[in-house]
């Protein structure tokens, strides 16, 4: 998981507290669980992306050729604004979402606090 790096948390510390109250298993799963609520959300982004740009190009591609090339610039933009909207702002809080769990589901498992869990 590329949320869950050694640069942001004390992966060693956790490991040695999951080890030490033998919660590898729930670890194992919290870890994979999180992973596939990231996976979830890529994959509807992608396809939420596919679609946003499917509306807006295939107007694009109806116009006459020596239209299409001011179209698409206009289409461009609008997939860029519209996908902030639709796809990026659902992704943020599926991240902060995933990272505000992963932090509160390691320290029920460790009984660490949140800034043992977390580097400094």
């Amino acid at each position: 998981m590329f949320i869950y790096t050694p640069e942001l948390f004390d992966v060693r510390r956790i490991e040695q507290a999951v080890a030490s109250g033998g919660r590898e298993r729930d670890y194992q799963r919290l870890l994979a669980g999180s992973s596939w609520i990231l996976a979830g959300t890529l994959v509807a982004s992608s396809i939420g992306n596919f679609f946003l740009s499917l509306s807006f190009m295939s107007s694009v591609m109806r116009l006459p050729a020596e239209e299409q090339q001011v179209a698409y610039n206009v289409a461009i933009g609008s997939i860029t604004w519209w996908g902030f909207l639709i796809i990026g702002v659902p992704i943020l809080g599926a991240l902060i979402f995933i990272m505000i769990n992963l932090i509160r589901r390691l320290g029920e498992l460790t009984g660490l606090t949140r800034d043992e869990i977390l580097l400094k």
